[in-house]
């Protein structure tokens, strides 16, 4: 069988597709790995057969957009960069299907694959199964418990009323408002049918949906696809494959465990997090590593401040006091298996709900770090000392246990593709 990877988004998404399909290969499937030329190396490192789709400048371009890390204009960003190059993939990926024989697994932003899959069915002449793999809660947006956003949380306990009320205005105007009219006009071009919930609903494959995290993490909800799986954290580990860099290894033999500080690999404007964090790290008098490959968002550092452009994360979370992050899900998982309580700092994104799911473990607490100010950097620094706390140490190893049940996920994902195999 010939799977196709389609993998769009930064490190924290490619990374759990890069474990899938590794596992899909080792089950003796032939396996091409769509991304960004950006993750060239990292893909092709794994043995994978390497296809590109979009150039290395496209995808930094993007990154370096300040609009897509503000949580009220973020979505209409990733948008209108995905419509941009929507034609295209899709003529693309349709020439790499091997009629009768292909299959997709595509992230949430595959729109390219889904695409083809109702253009496929739509000419009855072959088949092209798509599984959709969903790696936060937040893009399974469900009416009965909506996705936290950068402004409120929506408690469990709120009436139905309210929760209806919410869901139709994000559903309405913050996503089918910038998305449905581009996509049908398209869709026109296509001969297809125009959809609506494009994000809620049209989204999800009919063939399968795979939710890449725990039920524990994120329990089933009335309204979520039928043909929904769930496989847990397909874990990028680095274990026995590589270490960490002599410097940080040096710097953390030094002394008492770092404070480890993080804003994400795709973030080139994080220069007021890192200013809080150097505040609140003075302040505490506690030895920090700041984790960026964006040098130029860093204030100068003390010596017992160490900068690291990259370091494995399930190797260096393991020596740290505490991990402060920005709450992509690949480093919530990957702090939640290190046994670490974590201080989040959302920008946009999936990144506000799952804060909203690491604080309700008990392992995490949130703050503000998108602009610098004397209040939010006593806020940070009161939170940081907060989570040195005992208590916080015991739920995250409490967390750390319900963690040893993931190192399966991405087998589990790969048996549940190979179902696909009936829709040819």
């Amino acid at each position: 069988m010939r799977v196709l990877v389609l993998a769009l988004g930064s490190d924290g998404d490619i990374n759990p597709m890069v474990e899938i399909a590794r596992a899909i290969k080792a089950r003796g499937h032939d396996v091409g790995f769509v991304a960004n030329e950006f993750f060239a190396a990292k893909v092709a490192a794994h043995g994978l057969d390497f296809i590109q789709m979009g150039d290395r400048a496209s995808f930094e371009a993007v990154a370096a957009d300040p609009a897509l890390w503000q949580p009220r204009k973020a979505f209409a960003t990733v948008w209108k960069n995905l419509y941009k190059y929507l034609p295209g993939s899709v003529e693309a990926l349709e020439k790499l299907v091997v009629p009768g024989k292909t299959v997709m697994v595509g992230t949430t932003l595959a729109i390219a694959g889904r695409i083809l899959q109702e253009k496929a069915a739509s000419a009855k002449l072959q088949s092209v199964p798509l599984s959709t793999v969903h790696l936060s809660p937040c893009c399974l947006v469900s009416r009965f418990e909506p996705p936290t956003g950068p402004d409120f949380e929506i408690p469990s306990a709120c009436p139905q009323i309210f929760k209806d009320l919410y869901f139709n205005l994000v559903d309405r105007f913050l996503l089918d408002g910038n998305c449905r009219a581009d996509l049908n006009s398209y869709r026109r071009s296509l001969g297809l049918a125009p959809v609506k919930q494009v994000f809620s609903r049209w989204l999800h494959s009919p063939d399968q949906v795979l939710c890449a995290f725990p039920e524990w993490f994120a329990a089933p909800q009335a309204d979520w696809p039928s043909s929904l799986r769930y496989v847990g954290f397909p874990l990028y580990n680095r274990s026995g494959v590589e270490s960490l860099s002599a410097a940080t290894e040096s710097f953390i033999v030094s002394g008492e465990a770092p404070l480890v500080f993080t804003a994400g690999s795709a973030m080139a404007h994080s220069h007021s997090y890192f200013a809080l964090a150097l505040a609140a790290v003075k302040q505490l008098n506690r030895r920090a590593i700041f984790v960026s490959r964006y040098s130029d968002c860093l204030p100068p550092l003390p010596d017992f401040v160490h900068h690291a452009e990259y370091e494995p994360f399930d190797l260096l979370f393991r020596r740290a006091a505490f991990v402060s992050h920005h709450g992509g899900i690949g480093t919530s998982a990957q702090a939640l298996n290190a046994a670490v309580p974590q201080l989040v700092a959302p920008f946009a994104h999936d990144q506000f709900d799952n804060a909203f799911r690491l604080k309700k473990l008990g392992v995490a607490q949130s703050v503000k770090a998108d602009a610098f100010s004397e209040s939010r950097s006593q806020t940070f620094t009161e939170q940081c000392k907060i989570l040195l706390a005992d208590s916080y140490k015991d739920k995250a190893k409490e967390a750390a246990r319900l963690m040893q049940d993931q190192s399966d996920a991405a087998a589990r994902a790969a048996l549940y593709v190979e179902e696909l195999e009936r829709f040819l």
